[in-house]
């Protein structure tokens, strides 16, 4: 009973009610339950490190629900339930051992024949936990003179052969040891005789057998004995029960995927746990949309709803539908400024988050982790989602939605400065835009492609600029507008068309300062602007003045006042005043970093600047500290999450640049386009390296083409040494090349090889 209510219970209730009534026994067994479950879900699966953020959540749970156990048995001496739930999740950490061995005889004094305290200790004695297939069969063959009458207690030697044969084949990777292990005749015969006994009349199951009842059905069809499986299923009425499956190894999931194509209900278990997996969903697209709207209590109960979901959900889905459930309840609690909590749930659900779980998931997982990581400001975690996201879009999808998808990809890479790497997807996302009868999206794609490109073509950059503005100004959204004329002032101000600047800024200004709709940090990104052309144009208190006012105007939440601080260190570093110059240049930096993915490009140039004033002031042991920081920083780009080896070798932008745009994409999603593509890049990367011409910055998947990027001093001499193996390597016919050096562009095409008569 308490398998089926525990899932459906917020914790933040059972809090409450335990507060509400100190004397009721049965809340504080409810909650050690709720939180032993938590547990491993917490800890998660595979190898983790104990010190890591895992391990410490899991411990946590562990403390409280042993705190919980305490309370119950005091208050009901003789109920053994508590005892017997927290066994399972003491099995985690090594030094409890003492404890569970405490709380398993706790619970058998109590009840002799109690089979989850001894399928417990069963698991904790296998060799999967540090103990050995010997110890663990011996434990269970003890387990089976303890069993009373209609007892289920040979599912615990069901379960110890189970663990042995799951051993060989998922961790000794010896698949015709375990094959032959389930015919081996001395264990065939033990289990038999075990079975036999179990199930003679007048045995009736309880709901409580079925999964015991599941173990031996399992081992029969590993076995081949049909007539003990047929017989095992039938006392369990066609219940597929919820079994940790993933305990038993590849043998669990075999018989789990046979019992579900045989099942003959009404509604079979693998509908329901599709069910399940797109309820949750909904649930959760649900809570995304109330968010928006504001309705932050809406949100919260479709969360608990997709949390409860999650967690009854088999395995293979819960280990990635409860990470995208608490990315989206931290993005709740970020909304509701609840800062700490919300951080807290985020790193929680990346914990919990392994590659093989993300790769394994469907399109729409991919696309809600995607949107939620990117509205959290969480932009380099949420670029592999977006990839896969892409990558798995089937020709159903519309194209409205491919290019949102390709326009937010950019983004996230203009947003933590890899603008090479944007372009890509905003030029893919524009032709979508332009090709269609809604170009409502045009302006701001045309804003964000004009921000890549600012720095390797201004000229297109600007272009970009004025069509958004003219887009804006010719539906009289002259508010929109502004977004594009700000871009211009910031590009003339940078060619040191400075009249030009300002013209554009005061333009913004009075629209803005007549809108009483204009947020403040509208106007303070215009101060902090023209605080910049004035700083390039040598006039400093000008300067100085307009930065105060667009710091002034920022709040502490605000991303760009770590920009306006950054401002007030370089007005000071060009007027020669390096000293209050360091002092600014670390302030902005340190604002940076509060954000979940701060601009690596500004905090590099940042950085320089720093270092800079360092040595000028001969205070060498700092610069030494800012260098060390500057290769930090260069590492942390160079270590941007992704989902395979794009982006594996990303660094800090060099003079002149290569673009090698293959003929084929990620849709459709094909693992040998893949495999080849890195093959290729690891190929090309150690040739650009061998002639110290460069590095490799990674690839940029999208529908119709592959990009891969390489930096280097010199772009010419970086494509002599690419150029011979585009031209011979299969993989490149038909490759576009792009050689830029400063503003000055040429492209080479490498030809299509005709394909050979057989």
């Amino acid at each position: 009973m308490l398998g089926l209510v525990v899932p459906s219970i917020r914790l933040a209730a059972l809090d409450l009610a335990c507060e509400a009534e100190p004397e009721a026994a049965d809340l504080f067994l409810i909650r050690c339950a709720f939180l032993s479950e938590l547990a491993p879900t917490l800890r998660g699966s595979g190898a983790a490190d104990q010190g890591g953020e895992r391990f410490r959540s899991a411990a946590e749970c562990i403390r409280f629900a042993l705190n919980d156990l305490d309370r119950a048995a005091q208050l009901d001496a003789l109920d053994p339930t508590a005892h017997a739930y927290v066994l399972p999740s003491l099995t985690i950490f090594g030094h409890l051992a003492s404890r569970q061995r405490r709380a398993f005889q706790q619970a058998t004094e109590l009840a002799p024949d109690l089979v989850p305290a001894y399928r417990a200790l069963v698991n904790s004695l296998s060799e999967r936990w540090h103990g050995s297939h010997e110890q663990s069969l011996k434990f269970a063959r003890n387990a089976m003179t303890k069993a009373g009458p209609g007892s289920d207690m040979a599912a615990c030697l069901f379960w110890a052969h189970l663990l042995v044969r799951s051993h060989f084949a998922s961790f000794d990777k010896k698949t015709e040891a375990a094959k032959s292990y389930a015919y081996d005749p001395e264990v065939t015969r033990e289990l038999n005789a075990a079975f036999d006994d179990w199930t003679r009349a007048p045995y009736s199951a309880r709901r409580s057998s079925v999964p015991y009842l599941h173990y031996a059905a399992c081992w029969y069809y590993l076995a081949g004995d049909g007539g003990r499986l047929k017989r095992a299923l039938s006392f369990t009425n066609n219940v597929f029960s919820k079994i940790p499956w993933s305990l038993i190894g590849n043998s669990g999931k075999l018989y789990a995927r046979a019992l579900r194509l045989a099942a003959a209900t009404a509604q079979p278990p693998q509908s329901i746990e599709s069910d399940l997996r797109d309820h949750c969903f909904v649930a959760i697209s649900q809570g995304a949309q109330a968010i928006k709207e504001g309705e932050f209590d809406a949100a919260e109960q479709s969360f608990c709803v997709a949390l409860k979901l999650a967690r009854t959900a088999p395995r293979e889905h819960g280990s990635y539908l409860i990470p995208l459930v608490l990315s989206y309840l931290s993005l709740l609690r970020h909304r509701q400024h609840r800062d700490g909590d919300s951080q807290m749930l985020r790193e929680q659900a990346m914990g919990l988050l392994g590659a093989s779980d993300t790769q394994a998931a469907p399109s729409k997982f991919q696309h809600l982790m995607a949107k939620g990581l990117h509205k959290l400001g969480d932009y380099r975690r949420a670029l592999p989602f977006w990839e896969q996201a892409i990558g798995m879009a089937g020709e159903e999808i519309n194209s409205a939605m491919m290019a949102e998808m390709l326009y937010t990809m950019g983004e996230c890479y203009c947003r933590i400065g890899l603008l090479d790497h944007a372009t890509v997807p905003l030029r893919s996302a524009l032709k979508i835009y332009r090709a269609g009868s809604d170009h409502s999206r045009l302006p701001i794609v045309l804003l964000t492609l004009g921000n890549s490109l600012r720095r390797s073509s201004p000229a297109e950059a600007e272009a970009c600029y004025k069509e958004a503005a003219e887009l804006d100004a010719a539906r009289h959204e002259y508010q929109s507008a502004t977004s594009a004329w700000v871009n211009l002032g910031v590009l003339c101000s940078e060619q040191g068309r400075y009249a030009e600047s300002l013209e554009h800024y005061e333009r913004v200004l009075r629209a803005r300062e007549q809108s009483s709709g204009t947020p403040s940090p509208g106007i303070a990104t215009v101060f902090n602007n023209i605080a910049n052309s004035y700083r390039r144009m040598g006039k400093f208190p000008e300067a100085h003045a307009s930065v105060d006012r667009a710091i002034e105007l920022f709040s502490a939440a605000d991303a760009g006042l770590a920009s306006a601080i950054g401002t007030r260190g370089l007005i000071f570093l060009d007027s020669g005043e390096d000293g209050q110059a360091v002092e600014w240049l670390r302030k902005s930096r340190d604002e940076r970093w509060k954000r979940p993915s701060p601009d690596l490009d500004a905090t590099v140039e940042n950085l320089e600047s720093e270092i800079a004033a360092l040595k000028r002031l001969n205070r060498e042991f700092e610069a030494f500290i800012a260098q060390e920081t500057l290769a930090s920083v260069r590492a942390t780009i160079q270590a941007i999450p992704r989902v395979d080896s794009d982006l594996s070798a990303a660094k800090a932008q060099m003079g002149g640049a290569v673009l090698v745009e293959l003929a084929f994409g990620n849709s459709p999603f094909h693992p040998d386009d893949r495999k080849n593509t890195i093959l290729l890049a690891e190929k090309l990367s150690k040739q650009v390296q061998a002639q110290d011409a460069g590095y490799y910055s990674g690839w940029v998947a999208i529908p119709e083409t592959t990009t891969l990027v390489f930096y280097g001093p010199d772009a010419e001499v970086l494509f002599k040494v690419l150029e011979p193996f585009l031209m011979k390597e299969p993989i490149c016919a038909g490759a576009k090349v792009a050689i830029r050096q400063g503003g000055i562009h040429r492209e080479v095409a490498v030809p299509h090889r005709p394909k050979k008569l057989r």
